[in-house]
């Protein structure tokens, strides 16, 4: 069943929910101090002589894991906690790549972002670790072992035949994000468990990776959700990369056409110029990936190797996307909008991306059982990483 809120009332639930966090925050400090600190270290990528990293430093107020029979009055007032938990803007981070350093602040909203570069050796293709140390607040009261966090920097090989980009709401998850509040009642009452993956999609992105191309999520998503999406692609087996997200906030400017576009081309537009290899993008037909996909296609059409767009079911949508992108089918790039994975997967077959044989048998298993990946919801393990999704400043 789908639930229809006016934008009033859902932009008013955010306001209450931030204003209780607020006071819950003021008075836990009043009775307990400030709590301590915590670093979210998030996958970066670069190439062998440059690497741009993130981090997050915030309040850690004790959030466990989600469990699978949450109910949806738990998730929200989870969630609402972790949108207003608070980050810590004084601190200062260092950070070591492959025995390169530096010292980095954060901002006002508690990021610590940086470009490394490595002037004279370089760095690993393939991946190598980030790990970052929290300096300042010196008299933190986290525990030594809370005090860094490990991230992970990919980097492909020179000789990859291509990487991949693919958006995430629609395109491998289950969403009808066609509106903001529709999106945050998602987020708000359906934990990880019950968030649904687009049926194929893991198995046909296992494939394409599975020579080492790098792959890359690119959402306009806000970073708040970036440990839900991340243990999200970890129970249904998506390949593992890096997120890039949005800075935008939730339902105020996510939505905003011009906004989500200069985004995801932006960021197109920094994959393109710091990796060497092709790009394969994946998206869906629902918002703007298609006019986002066409544009970055027709600036530099031999740095695309294929478009995958997921039709949602709207016939005057996909007759407008087809004519939208058939001068950049004429400029050699290979486009496939359909409505499976198992579509996907025969296309990449036929265009070279995956051997033929291996392509058909894979789309004909895929259109047997589509839902193969969605019976792997597993119960959360005892060793399992900490990928609660991150609070908003």
């Amino acid at each position: 069943m789908h639930v229809k809120i006016p934008r009033s009332i859902g932009l008013s639930l955010i306001a209450i929910g931030r204003a209780f966090g607020r006071l819950r925050r003021s008075i836990l400090r009043l009775v307990f101090g400030r709590p301590p600190a915590r670093i979210i270290a998030y996958d970066g990528l670069g190439d062998t002589r440059r690497v741009e990293l993130r981090a997050r430093v915030i309040d850690d107020d004790g959030l466990g894991e989600p469990c699978p029979d949450d109910s949806a009055w738990t998730q929200a007032r989870r969630m609402f906690r972790v949108f207003d938990a608070r980050r810590v803007a004084d601190a200062r981070l260092e950070v070591d790549c492959a025995g390169v350093r530096a010292s980095v602040p954060v901002d006002a909203r508690g990021f610590a972002v940086v470009d490394l570069r490595q002037p004279l050796a370089r760095f690993p293709a393939g991946g190598v670790a980030a790990t970052w140390t929290l300096l300042e607040p010196a008299d933190d009261k986290a525990r030594d072992r809370e005090k860094r966090a490990t991230a992970r920097v990919h980097i492909p090989p020179a000789d990859a035949p291509f990487a991949i980009v693919s958006d995430v709401d629609d395109t491998v998850v289950e969403s009808r994000a066609t509106s903001a509040v529709k999106l945050a009642y998602e987020t708000l009452s359906r934990n990880v468990y019950r968030r649904v993956a687009t049926p194929g999609m893991a198995r046909f992105y296992r494939a394409l990776t599975a020579d080492g191309q790098p792959l890359v999520w690119l959402t306009s998503s806000i970073w708040r959700v970036h440990g839900l999406l991340s243990r999200f692609f970890e129970l249904h087996r998506f390949p593992a990369g890096p997120l890039l997200m949005s800075d935008a906030r939730l339902l105020r400017s996510q939505w905003v056409a011009d906004r989500h576009a200069t985004h995801k081309l932006g960021r197109l537009r920094q994959i393109r110029a710091l990796w060497a290899p092709p790009l394969v993008l994946s998206g869906d037909c629902g918002q703007r990936d298609p006019e986002i996909f066409a544009e970055f296609a027709r600036e530099a059409p031999e740095r695309v190797r294929a478009i995958y767009l997921r039709d949602l079911g709207d016939p005057a949508r996909r007759e407008a996307v087809e004519a939208l992108l058939a001068p950049v089918r004429e400029a050699g790039v290979a486009v496939c909008v359909a409505a499976s994975a198992a579509a996907f997967v025969r296309h990449a077959g036929e265009c070279g991306l995956l051997p033929a044989a291996e392509a058909g048998a894979l789309a004909d298993a895929i259109a047997v059982d589509p839902a193969h990946d969605l019976a792997r919801e597993a119960e959360p393990s005892d060793d399992a990483p900490d990928l609660s999704p991150e609070p908003a400043a």
